[in-house]
């Protein structure tokens, strides 16, 4: 009888959920957009899709796409599928489904029950969709209340913190951008030097900066930014831009862009964030060079004209300096130097961040109510959709997957409660024993 209780008692607490940090990589695809793997259903059907910040929610071709969709998800194959509405109005139809997400490549999955995501008879440059973002600014589709993934997964115990962490290399080769990492922050990549900033719209990762510097130009306005680790540039109002190219001699290339000379040393853009000073340095503020004319040694200029709404977007210099931490739960954002980075955050309060484990994560899945769920279609600057089928040996299912030897599982293991009880368990076993 000692016996059975005790094997009653080890079941129970061998059933506790081990929660994991699981890291992926990212890959990097033309026309210069960041993909990861993603599985749906029961048997898993694996699919690559574009890595977005300003969208929320998972959408995936379906199998009633007919043009250049070369891989779809079939729900007839899935025993876990379970059908939620459809609409077939209007040119934009679409299957509103739910089922079992993967996260990440097998075996290194994070699986997350219950995912509302969209299947789309339009086609993309990769097979869909992940949204990583808050609300409806990105405008694609049309899943309505959908928590983001990740507070979906929290909800769920699946993940101790819904947050993600994105780190992007300094140098891009060979189609590997970087590495995402759900659940938890980089500890492999990033540093411990962590500030947080309280978004400023909770429909989209936006934040407050000020205090521009660049060169011999300076602006001490108050704007917002976008933080989008996926896009590839920096935005900004037009005539600060213009401002900014004229003390490095960039030149128009398109209504949007410049280009500069390929080996000018270009001085440090910086700005406050929360009272401290971020920089980007030069040798990631300079693109590809010009093809159409090599002689010319002129290269892209990583700053884009944007508009006179205030409103910039920090993408890929910016993510290249500082591992980008996104926290729904809490509504914020946060940074950190990269190991490998010669960026800084300075302040005048100390140089030294807060404490990984000094920061309380919300302990309270994020209300429905305080989400903006999307209302609009598909916006093309947005997403970009394919108008001609991936070759399959620009997009090739696997390399881009991490390594199982590669990934760290969470440090913080299973949680605190399931330690208590294999604890109280070996107590219990001894005085059973004793009886």
């Amino acid at each position: 009888m000692k016996l059975l209780w005790t094997l009653i008692l080890l079941g129970l607490t061998s059933a506790a959920p081990t929660k994991q940090i699981i890291q992926s990589t990212i890959g990097a695809t033309e026309p210069g957009l960041f993909v990861v793997n993603v599985t749906i259903g029961t048997p898993k059907q694996q699919f690559i899709v574009q890595l977005s910040i300003q969208n929320n929610g998972l959408y995936i071709q379906d199998k009633s796409c007919s043009n250049y969709c070369n891989h779809t998800f079939d729900s007839s194959k899935s025993s876990t599928y379970r059908f939620v509405s459809q609409n077939t109005s209007g040119d934009y139809n679409y299957t509103i489904g739910q089922d079992i997400v993967n996260l990440g490549l097998s075996p290194n999955l994070l699986p997350i029950p219950n995912t509302i995501f969209e299947q789309d008879t339009i086609s993309y440059y990769a097979d869909g969709v992940l949204g990583l973002g808050l609300g409806n600014t990105g405008g694609l589709g049309l899943i309505g209340n959908n928590l983001p993934i990740l507070v979906n997964a929290y909800n769920q115990g699946v993940v101790d913190q819904p947050i993600y962490t994105i780190y992007v290399r300094k140098n891009i080769q060979n189609g590997d951008a970087g590495v995402i990492t759900y659940g938890g922050v980089d500890s492999t990549n990033c540093g411990s030097m962590i500030a947080y900033q309280p978004l400023a719209n909770y429909e989209n990762y936006i934040i407050e900066f000020s205090d521009i510097s660049y060169g011999s130009y300076a602006n001490s306005s108050t704007y917002t930014t976008i933080v989008d680790s996926t896009y590839d540039g920096i935005s900004g109002p037009a005539s600060v831009i213009d401002s900014m190219a004229k003390v490095v001699g960039a030149t128009p290339n398109q209504i949007y862009y410049y280009q500069v000379d390929c080996d000018k040393k270009l001085p440090s853009f910086t700005f406050m964030i929360g009272g401290k000073q971020y920089t980007i340095d030069s040798n990631h503020q300079i693109g590809a060079k010009n093809t159409k004319f090599p002689l010319t040694n002129m290269c892209e200029w990583k700053f884009f004209r944007y508009s006179e709404d205030g409103l910039w977007m920090f993408g890929g210099p910016f993510a290249k300096s500082y591992c980008n931490i996104y926290d729904p739960g809490n509504k914020r954002v946060g940074f950190a130097l990269p190991k490998d980075s010669f960026s800084t955050i300075s302040t005048t309060h100390g140089t030294q961040g807060v404490d990984q484990n000094t920061v309380t994560h919300g302990t309270h899945g994020v209300d429905q109510n305080t989400v903006t769920h999307r209302t609009q279609g598909v916006d093309q600057n947005t997403v970009t959709h394919r108008t001609q089928g991936v070759d399959q040996n620009t997009v090739t299912y696997g390399t881009h997957g991490v390594d199982q030897n590669t990934v760290t599982p969470s440090t913080q293991g299973a949680d605190q409660t399931s330690r208590n009880s294999i604890v109280l368990l070996s107590i219990l076993f001894i005085f059973l024993n004793f009886i």
